[in-house]
């Protein structure tokens, strides 16, 4: 009866790992990125699942309850990464470690790289994905780099960074003062899109027209 048992398990397990490696030829992006982040969403969501905002001394993660959904034209859009630090050095070679982690898209040179002061700003290629995008933003934050993403399209602007109360998700202000958030354990495969959610709490820092104020005196006009 074992043997049969443990025959069976074998079986299962050949043909789990056959479906892997198809499912991996014919979608690569999911395998090697979207499902290794679906996996600790599941948890998440099922240890918050009846209120996904969490308290104030919770320290899990969670996602902010959407009030309403911006859809985003993204590829169409200025994207700009405004980093409190001189170090370029620094923040390239970040940059460029964390694409290579997750796409084969065009690095960032040194020739897209504006200075004032002690802050940085990143002038990100036209074909940089949403999820790269906030990727980066998330990265940089991780290596000690505060920022905030500035994004700029023909009928919606708005700032983005890391949100200090969660783990995954980014925060920010549109241009028409909406509380936004970005969770990323999405994969964006419909679109982009921003979560509106009111009670989200702002830096008072990185609204909106704080960091547009800041990208003029850094010299980019938006």
């Amino acid at each position: 009866m074992s043997e049969t048992i443990s025959t069976v398990t074998e079986v299962l397990f050949i043909l789990l790992g056959l479906a892997l490696v198809v499912l991996a030829l014919k979608n690569p992006k999911y395998v090697f990125i979207t499902f290794p982040i679906e996996v600790p969403k599941v948890f998440t969501k099922y240890h918050l699942w009846e209120n996904f905002v969490a308290s104030k001394d919770d320290k899990h993660d969670f996602e902010y309850k959407k009030e309403s959904i911006i859809h985003l034209k993204f590829d169409k859009a200025t994207k700009l990464i405004l980093v409190t630090s001189s170090d370029s050095y620094s923040i390239l070679n970040c940059t460029h470690k964390n694409i290579e982690l997750i796409s084969d898209e065009t690095q960032i040179t040194e020739d897209r790289v504006s200075h004032i002061d002690n802050f940085t700003l990143l002038h990100l290629p036209d074909q940089l994905s949403f999820y790269s995008f906030n990727f980066l933003i998330q990265a940089l934050d991780n290596d000690g780099f505060d920022n905030v993403g500035f994004v700029d399209s023909d009928d919606l602007k708005y700032v983005l960074y890391q949100d200090k109360n969660s783990l995954n998700n980014l925060i920010g202000e549109t241009d028409n003062l909406k509380k936004v958030s970005v969770s990323m354990y999405e994969g964006f495969e419909d679109g982009a899109y921003l979560v509106v959610n009111s009670k989200i709490k702002l830096d008072k820092l990185k609204r909106y027209m704080i960091i547009q104020s800041l990208m003029k005196k850094v010299g980019n006009k938006v």
